[in-house]
């Protein structure tokens, strides 16, 4: 199902200017058919996945050394826990 109903649709397309939309379409064609212009989209492009790229690798690096902190700082917790868990389940 569409967006409008198709009266509705009609309405307004028989009541466009017709020379606007083609002036406008034609400006549109000029601009991104150019080859300097997409040439600078995809520059562009490149360059900000090359960015999201190095900020995900930062992210997850600071994330991996975070969570090995903070292993090695509760590990000897864990470990006494763990131990003395299984101690009380021996004596009891």
């Amino acid at each position: 199902m569409g967006l409008f109903q198709h009266s509705v649709l009609n309405k307004y397309l028989n009541e466009a200017d017709r020379t606007k939309i083609k002036t406008a379409f034609q400006k549109l064609t000029d601009y991104f058919h150019n080859p300097v212009i997409q040439l600078q989209i995809k520059e562009a492009s490149i360059l900000k996945e090359e960015n999201v790229t190095k900020q995900i690798y930062v992210d997850y690096s600071s994330f991996k050394h975070d969570l090995y902190n903070d292993l090695m700082v509760n590990f000897t917790k864990i470990v006494f826990a763990f131990l003395f868990s299984v101690f009380l389940v021996a004596v009891y």
